[in-house]
């Protein structure tokens, strides 16, 4: 005791609570990013299929390139932008989830290594203590 004053700390168990509870709020806010990611990523991959699927029936109900009308050339175009935009997007989309999904591994990584540090501070020493 220095100075009439005497140092504690906490329980090794309620500090591995601490991190674990603070880990696990990290992860549940990377989930929740990562999850609307895939959302997002799923409703545009469903609208670029509509698009094309739009941009083909026009072509196919509007005759030959030369012979469609002014609206019809427009429509096709307008659709072919949208779904060339929109797969940007989900390539936009895809780097995120990949940085989300290191997140995570890194988060794996640093619980298990807590683990196994909580495991060799717990386990007994050569002459049987703790």
């Amino acid at each position: 005791m220095v100075l009439g004053i005497r140092f504690r700390t906490r329980a090794q168990q309620r500090d591995q609570q601490g991190d674990r509870a603070r880990m696990q709020s990290v992860r549940d806010a990377v989930m929740a990013a990562r999850s609307s990611a895939e959302r997002e990523r799923e409703g545009l991959r469903l609208r670029i299929a509509e698009w094309y699927d739009r941009a083909v029936a026009i072509m196919d109900t509007s005759g030959e390139y030369g012979a469609r009308s002014p609206e019809d050339e427009s429509e096709i175009s307008a659709a072919s932008k949208e779904a060339a935009s929109a797969e940007l997007r989900v390539r936009e989309i895809a780097r995120s989830i990949a940085v989300f999904d290191g997140i995570l591994i890194q988060l794996d990584e640093a619980e298990h290594a807590s683990g196994q540090q909580a495991d060799a501070t717990a386990s007994p020493g050569p002459d049987g203590e703790a």
